[in-house]
């Protein structure tokens, strides 16, 4: 199987692909937006309990995502040397085994984690404790899932991808009725409806892909699967670290031990983050999709994405972040409620990260794209933390926003600056993609 991906970003197929990404994506949250809200209506508390359960299974989830993402980078780099079938069957196989082995931590694991992430309290002990079989036992069809979407989109079949979704959505909802009005099964209903949904819906896939490659999963050579297993756990690693490190923010500017906790401040932060996470949501999927849209290009082909990428891509996010200062105050009194220093800093600190990111995004794509996951995990751990809790915390005790809100843009900055030096050392200046930053 021989895919050819376009190589200017000028072109319909390029944007098609990134938004059948960016759509899966969406559906994604749609499936978690579907369990909260029918929980809600039906049994109240349900949704506490059901954040915290994906609190609880936060590794099962980073690496899932994880290995999709290495996945996908290798699928498409076979693509385009011809050989896609053999790698999406080897892929699927460790998909297997690895979600096997999450079965098997998770059985042990989670329960006896359950009453210290519920607080103690026995009515959500109790909750978590029906749910966590249900969960544990579709870790493998997780997997299996969620790598076969990214074998597809490495294979430019995104668009069906985003249909395939949609159904699943369709089915859940249909699923949860079934589990929750007519059986009754309470909280852990809803978990037994996505036991169902993953598993019909892997069963189908696994159907449709055994046409596309010609076989089932194959067990991978061991070279192979230890190459995979090494690159999501340094992608994994990121991963978790970046939630870490949300977490210990919201935790600082909840904290009294730094400065004075304010209602107002509060407020402005929360609303702050939720605008941020809008706005940087479509940055991972451009990650996810550049990383496959670069796999297997010549060095000389990459630089010519990359550049052009850059060329209109930072001055588009300048364009961007300029009308996102500008509507600073109608989204604070229309939108969020919000006003003040701690709100309006925050929305022009968010406004000048974009450019900045925007680079990130597509400098980390490239090294992704060659297997630098380990390289991306530690400049983006060590960076984020060593520079973004300091900032936050000497800021929130000087009761300064402009600093606090620095982590916003500082660390990122820092990284552009690392990575691009990490090109200029493989290329001359005149090749390099960061002689577009510089341009821009």
């Amino acid at each position: 199987m021989h895919v050819t991906l376009p190589l200017s970003i000028r072109t319909g197929a390029f944007w098609q692909g990134f938004a059948a990404l960016l759509l899966a994506f969406g559906v994604a949250q749609l499936l978690l937006q579907v369990d909260v809200v029918m929980l809600g209506q039906r049994a109240p508390g349900s949704p506490g309990a059901y954040v915290m359960l994906t609190r609880l299974v936060l590794i099962d989830l980073v690496v899932t995502m994880a290995y999709g993402a290495v996945a996908s980078v290798t699928i498409a780099h076979a693509a385009r040397e011809g050989d896609a079938s053999l790698a999406i069957r080897r892929a699927m196989g460790l998909a297997g085994l690895i979600g096997v082995l999450l079965l098997g931590a998770g059985w042990i694991a989670y329960p006896l984690l359950a009453p210290w992430v519920a607080g103690g309290d026995a009515t959500l002990v109790r909750m978590l404790e029906l749910a966590i079989p249900w969960f544990v036992v579709g870790a493998p069809f997780r997997m299996l899932n969620a790598c076969a979407a990214f074998a597809l989109h490495a294979t430019q079949r995104g668009a069906w991808v985003v249909r395939w979704k949609l159904c699943e959505v369709a089915l859940k909802v249909v699923m949860n009725v079934v589990f929750l009005d007519l059986w009754e099964a309470g909280f852990a209903g809803c978990f037994m409806a996505s036991l169902l949904v993953h598993a019909v819906s892997t069963c189908w896939v696994l159907w449709h892909l055994r046409r596309q490659t010609g076989g089932l999963p194959a067990f991978p050579p061991l070279g192979w699967s230890r190459k995979q297993v090494v690159e999501s756990a340094w992608e994994a690693k990121r991963i978790l670290a970046l939630q870490l490190l949300g977490l210990l923010t919201i935790s600082l500017f909840a904290s009294p031990m730094i400065s004075t906790v304010t209602t107002a401040r509060l407020d402005a932060f929360a609303a702050g983050l939720a605008l941020a996470m809008f706005v940087f949501s479509p940055l991972a999927a451009f990650l996810r999709f550049l990383a496959i849209r670069f796999s297997g290009r010549s060095a000389a082909d990459l630089f010519v994405l990359m550049r052009e990428l850059l060329f209109y891509g930072v001055p588009a996010a300048v364009i961007a972040g300029l009308l996102l200062s500008w509507g600073q105050h109608w989204l604070g009194r229309a939108v969020y409620a919000q006003e003040g220093a701690w709100w309006s800093v925050f929305v022009w600190s968010l406004a000048f990260s974009l450019p900045v990111r925007v680079a990130g995004t597509v400098l980390r794509a490239g090294l992704q794209s060659r297997g630098g996951f380990n390289e991306v995990a530690k400049t983006d751990i060590l960076l984020g933390w060593g520079l973004g809790l300091p900032v936050i915390a000497v800021g929130l005790g000087l009761d300064l926003p402009i600093l606090a809100y620095a982590f916003l843009w500082l660390p990122e900055v820092a990284v552009v600056a690392w990575l691009a030096l990490r090109y200029r050392a493989t290329s001359t200046a005149g090749d390099s993609p960061v002689a577009a930053v510089e341009n821009s």
